[in-house]
């Protein structure tokens, strides 16, 4: 906000700087409404019958947990919260999303199992943050940062128990990952059938 009006003197910086508020009010909401429309959409769906009504009742309730949520954090900086939010993210979805994408030995088990203790983890370790537990010290930065041991726990946990049930593994698993990564030319010459 106080680029704009460094940029330009007098109206014209004052301009400047509602334009780039609004600009950034108009991207909060378009975002926030974005995923308020996932959450009521996945909600009613896979949790309600579905329909207009149920999905209506998802958004209230989802824009009211979100907004109590965000009331209970109001104190704090909002470059702590988004990285406890990417945190949590990493602790869960990227260790499935590499495995899945590169490791053809991943089961469904493993990926399963280990979005528990990678998200769970990750996210009572935020909470303890909010709630004040290890103020200093190591604690404070394990709690506060707590990709740093997260993310390797639930790849360890993915891994593990993937080795564990190895009968869980796909058939296809190497067929899909070469569609997945062979050019389509490549596809074409070596397994005609991708």
């Amino acid at each position: 906000m106080v680029l704009p009006r460094l940029a330009a003197a007098g109206v014209s910086g004052q301009v400047l700087a509602a334009l780039t508020a609004g600009g950034a009010f108009a991207a909060f909401l378009s975002t926030s409404s974005g995923l308020l429309i996932a959450m009521a959409g996945a909600m009613s769906h896979d949790i309600m019958r579905g329909g207009v009504w149920a999905f209506r009742l998802s958004a209230v309730g989802a824009g009211l947990v979100a907004t109590a949520a965000g009331l209970a954090v109001s104190g704090k900086a909002i470059s702590v919260l988004v990285g406890w939010a990417f945190a949590i993210a990493a602790s869960s979805f990227c260790p499935l999303l590499v495995l899945g994408i590169w490791w053809a030995r991943l089961t469904w088990i493993g990926a399963l199992t280990g979005l528990i203790p990678g998200g769970g983890a990750s996210s009572a370790a935020v909470l303890a943050s909010l709630l004040g537990v290890g103020p200093s010290g190591w604690w404070a930065v394990l709690l506060g940062v707590p990709a740093i041991w997260t993310v390797p726990l639930a790849f360890a946990t993915m891994v593990g128990v993937s080795l564990a049930t190895p009968r869980a593994v796909p058939a296809d698993v190497l067929h899909k990952l070469l569609a997945l990564h062979l050019p389509e030319r490549v596809r074409q010459q070596t397994a005609p059938g991708l």
